[in-house]
């Protein structure tokens, strides 16, 4: 089995999974969309294996460097994506304790006022 093949597989069997998983809501949309878009290079590049040998020559790479670059730069981007997710999500989350700490402060303050 050749690389061309592999990326294919990998490509389709990404697709279905990540629609799958975003229809069952197991993946948000909001990541399913970069996980399309790696699914989507695979295919294109398993359909179309003279486009990245065409892009290894034109930055005068070997053919297994550059599919190593470009692997690498998918995951490198995805994962920057999902840093700034984590880091909105930990904002909102400690945002969140701060305010509910403040409402269970008001919320003893009115019942020592009632009771006292």
């Amino acid at each position: 089995m050749n690389a061309e093949t592999l990326m294919l597989i990998a490509g389709v069997s990404g697709s279905l999974l990540t629609i799958h998983w975003a229809r069952t809501r197991k993946l948000r949309e909001r990541y399913a969309l970069p996980w399309l878009m790696v699914a989507a290079m695979l295919l294109i590049c398993g359909l179309f294996p003279g486009l990245l040998k065409a892009f290894a020559e034109a930055w005068h790479l070997s053919y297994p460097s550059a599919v190593m670059l470009i692997a690498l730069t998918m995951i490198y981007t995805y994962s920057f994506f999902v840093s700034v997710a984590l880091s909105r999500q930990y904002r909102r989350s400690a945002k969140l304790a701060q305010e509910v700490a403040l409402l269970e402060g008001r919320l003893r303050a009115l019942e020592m006022k009632g009771h006292g």
